[in-house]
């Protein structure tokens, strides 16, 4: 059902009368990819602009489709861009500037989305494509891209930070004084392989309802698989120097929610970033317009240790008004059929998980009457930015195609995946989900983060020594990343007992002496030349994530089959060596004698039997 429309008059009071002003950035962020050229990397910059100000770009005068953007550059929208040290002794110094131009085609894209582009239309003209409509705020994301060479840096200068500075910021801001907008993103150029940033695939804007509980997200995800950390930061004017707050705001109090301001108030009072999915989670309270700065770390493994290879930053806007009449949807998950109560899960490698997600928006009969809307949900495809995720699914609950005629109201999709071993890591990998009303003339949405921890299954590895005369040492070794402890007397190494009849006995449990728990071995000696199948039976348990089995039930490690062949022309310590003696002359069997031989002398346990005439072997 689509609720009545409604403008939100707060709101547009808010930007109406910012149009002669100079003040026009909402947010920006920035990333950067390697490229084929060491020490060189691709830059983006996103800047969101109020559209209640002046053309970002001097080319926008001209109402070609998407704008014509193509002779604008960082320089000529009257951005900084400076380059500067980020570690002793090189922090702070400057190492010059560098210029970005607009993308062609991709500029003036309108993110405040309608419920109808063609009856509720923004105040954004979309670099002069459109009429302006009367629907506020407006924002148009403005994309600058171009290539940054870091080479002729000193090379003990590793970190760097790639600034953006401009004036100014959205004049509409009530918790600080709106002033010059700085962000920047920092590279490690030292760290091999190259490392590339991670990529944003959220929009820096949120309009949100006061008294509503709100849940953003960066959608961030990692083209190198590494490791992401979440944090709050703080709002720049220039580098280094902070937004002059109105006390009692700061960084981490940056507008009223509940509770504040104490951040980590019992749910759902505080300020939350969970540092592992980066959802940020809040209730607004009244009205404000105000940044947050949501700071990104990338972590990589170097040596076995977790180490720190890039930063970068979101300055996002969060903007409140009171929605007498809707409320943003929940997002809901589900795992075997139960509703989960958070968003963090594990699962074995090589073995599959399954989430039904739900977008449920929410009703309210007191104090004014709300009825649950129609939702949309999507994902951001992580498969696209993480390779480990490539073959994750995402497939609707229902039919697609009978859904407007009978439902369901509340969107659903079922997300699948089978991560591969090398998906197996301490981190976990993230991916999100937004779920949207069909409100009128701007949508509520919700986006939340979902993160799915890989568990390392130990992989056994069984080799071989062939200590000649049938004997070999049998041993293995355990990729073991989450510590799992054996238990060795339940282990068990198994041989066919008869070459080629696929028939296994019990030999010995594996000798962990001087291997430690996760390396055994034992010494097996063949009676019979032949090729046998050689199998390893661990017994242990996991720290139980869902979905995992025990090694014991899971775990039977076949080695390749073994050839053994009889021993010929050589003798070993404590084999004993059957002889025979034999008539000369007439070949003629006599009695048989037998003896004993070990390394170093005749065994004086055992005597000759008969008289032999000759010997031979």
């Amino acid at each position: 059902m689509k609720k009545i429309y409604q403008l939100i008059p707060i709101l547009v009071l808010l930007f109406t009368s910012l149009h002669s002003q100079a003040a026009h950035v909402v947010g920006a962020d920035v990333s950067y990819t390697c490229t084929s050229t060491p020490g060189v990397y691709k830059v983006t910059l996103k800047v969101y602009r109020n559209c209640a100000e002046a053309n970002l770009c001097t080319g926008c005068s001209n109402p070609t489709p998407n704008g014509n953007t193509t002779g604008c550059t960082t320089s000529s929208a009257g951005f900084s861009t400076p380059i500067a040290g980020v570690d002793s002794p090189f922090a702070g110094q400057s190492f010059g500037t560098y210029t970005l131009a607009a993308v062609s085609g991709a500029n003036g894209y309108d993110i405040i989305q309608t419920c109808n582009a063609t009856t509720a239309k923004t105040i954004c003209t979309n670099c002069n494509t459109r009429t302006a409509g009367t629907v506020s705020p407006g924002i148009e994301l403005y994309i600058f891209e171009g290539n940054v060479n870091l080479t002729a840096l000193p090379s003990a200068c590793c970190k760097v930070a790639l600034g953006f500075g401009f004036c100014c910021r959205n004049s509409a801001i009530t918790i600080f004084t709106p002033g010059n907008f700085y962000t920047e993103a920092i590279v490690d150029r030292c760290i091999t392989p190259c490392n590339s940033a991670p990529i944003f695939t959220n929009e820096a804007l949120a309009v949100v309802c006061a008294g509503a509980d709100v849940i953003y997200n960066l959608g961030a995800t990692d083209p190198d698989g590494d490791s992401l950390s979440y944090a709050l930061g703080e709002s720049y004017q220039g580098q280094g120097t902070s937004v002059p707050w109105n006390p009692p705001f700061n960084a981490n109090y940056p507008f009223n929610y509940l509770g504040a301001p104490n951040r980590n108030a019992p749910y759902p009072a505080g300020l939350r970033v969970d540092p592992i999915t980066g959802d940020v989670i809040f209730r607004p309270q009244g009205v404000f317009v105000s940044n947050l700065v949501i700071e990104v770390k990338q972590w990589k493994l170097v040596g076995g240790v977790r180490v720190n290879v890039g930063t970068t930053r979101r300055d996002v806007q969060f903007q409140t008004a009171l929605c007498a009449n809707n409320l943003p949807p929940r997002i809901k998950i589900y795992r075997s059929g139960v509703l989960q109560t958070g968003q963090e899960f594990s699962v074995c490698a090589g073995l599959q998980i399954c989430l039904h997600i739900v977008a449920q928006d929410q009703s309210q009969t007191s104090p004014s009457a709300i009825i649950a809307d129609t939702t949309d949900l999507t994902w951001n495809n992580p498969g696209q930015f993480n390779p480990a995720m490539a073959n994750a699914t995402w497939f609707p609950a229902y039919l697609a195609s009978q859904r407007g005629v009978q439902g369901p109201i509340a969107d659903s999709f079922h997300f699948c995946w089978t991560p591969p071993v090398s998906a197996a890591r301490d981190m976990p990998h993230t991916f999100t989900v937004k779920g949207v009303d069909r409100f009128c003339p701007l949508p509520a949405s919700a986006i939340r983060g979902i993160n799915i921890k890989v568990v390392d299954i130990p992989r056994p590895i069984i080799s071989t020594i062939d200590n000649l005369c049938g004997n070999r040492v049998l041993r293995f070794q355990l990729s073991n990343s989450n510590a799992i402890v054996l238990n060795a007397s339940a282990s068990q190494w198994q041989i066919e007992q008869t070459p080629g009849t696929g028939t296994f006995v019990n030999i010995a449990a594996p000798t962990f002496a001087g291997g430690g728990p996760n390396n055994g071995s034992i010494n097996y000696r063949f009676t019979q030349a032949g090729t046998y199948k050689i199998r390893l039976k661990l017994n242990s348990t996991l720290p139980s994530p869902t979905g995992c089995p025990s090694l014991d039930s899971a775990f039977i490690i076949n080695k390749e089959p073994l050839k053994v062949t009889a021993s010929n022309g050589y003798n070993c310590i404590a084999s004993p060596v059957t002889m025979k003696a034999q008539a000369s002359g007439g070949n003629r069997l006599a009695n048989l004698a037998y003896y004993e031989f070990f390394l170093g002398g005749i065994s004086s346990s055992n005597s000759i039997k008969g008289a032999p005439i000759g010997l031979s072997v």
